[in-house]
């Protein structure tokens, strides 16, 4: 074991500074959920603009519509599908419809994220339950839905995006960290099953994305978001359609926020909790976004 950690880490800090050639990705089919507006649509646009045929998926009937419609305008190929990724019948509807109009999934791309800006003693039950479907359960269903077809093909890829309120908690939004932490073990437990499993051509990468200019960006104050750096979605949506055709594993955005948050835990307690009042979020009245 030793004798291989060394060239392991080696080899990691290579491929870090000179990044392997990106694959290609026209002719492949891709699925983006909440693709009707903010980073879904703009993941949708970006993958169709590399020549990937789009599946649009969005509870928003009219939006995914639309997200298709530019799609197909700028001449690529895409369809819009009407479905609540929070509920496994619809999922399992929609994977047979997929197959059918559009063929075989190549790359599934999950978000569906909503926030909620609350204390944890204020947080409703039904707005648990709420953050808990939208943010973690609809990540279990589409990737069990999905996954089996690409063991089958023994090839896929598999992209969850959630928030880097998965690596360090976000105070003021306790159950909505609490969603994205879950969201960064379930991949990391699913990606160890399918290696162990011998499917060496299933890639999976783990977006954790800091604040975007959206709804959620309006909910904290001003100087704690410009100490963070917020990013737009189609900045995010970009890192992340690169990282996608590198195969990364992990695509932290922007990088420096998730290193703060390893070092945040291998440093001294009251260090930490000194640099969190001191740069910490300020939370403002509660609010629920869906970003």
């Amino acid at each position: 074991m030793s004798i291989l950690l060394v060239p392991n880490i080696l080899s990691a800090f290579v491929r870090k500074i000179f990044p392997p050639k990106s694959k290609r990705l026209d002719g492949l089919v891709v699925l983006v959920t909440s693709a009707g507006s903010g980073l879904g649509r703009e993941l949708a646009l970006g993958f169709a603009h590399h020549g990937a045929s789009v599946a649009c998926v969005d509870a928003d009937k009219r939006a995914a519509l639309e997200t298709a419609e530019e799609i197909v305008r700028d001449g690529e190929r895409a369809k819009a599908y009407h479905t609540d990724v929070r509920s496994p019948e619809q999922v399992a509807k929609l994977s047979e419809a997929v197959a059918r109009d559009l063929g075989l999934l190549d790359i599934l791309v999950v978000y569906h994220t909503s926030f909620v800006s609350q204390a944890v003693e204020d947080t409703l039950d039904s707005t648990a339950r709420t953050l808990v479907e939208d943010n973690f359960l609809s990540h279990v269903w589409m990737v069990r839905e999905f996954l089996p077809r690409m063991k089958q093909r023994g090839a896929g890829h598999i992209v969850s995006v959630t928030s880097l309120a998965g690596q360090a908690g976000l105070a003021g939004a306790a159950v909505y960290s609490g969603t994205c932490w879950a969201v960064n073990g379930f991949m990391e437990s699913v990606k160890t099953e399918v290696l162990l499993e011998g499917h060496d051509n299933i890639q999976f990468t783990i977006v954790n994305a800091a604040v975007m200019d959206t709804s959620l960006s309006k909910n904290y104050s001003l100087n704690a978001i410009q100490r963070l750096g917020t990013r737009l979605p189609e900045v995010v949506a970009a890192y992340v359609i690169s990282g996608v055709r590198r195969n990364l594993v992990y695509v932290n955005i922007p990088e420096q926020i998730y290193w703060m948050c390893i070092l945040a835990k291998l440093l001294p307690t009251t260090v930490v909790d000194w640099a969190h009042k001191l740069f910490g979020m300020e939370p403002k009245p509660s609010s629920t976004k869906t970003l």
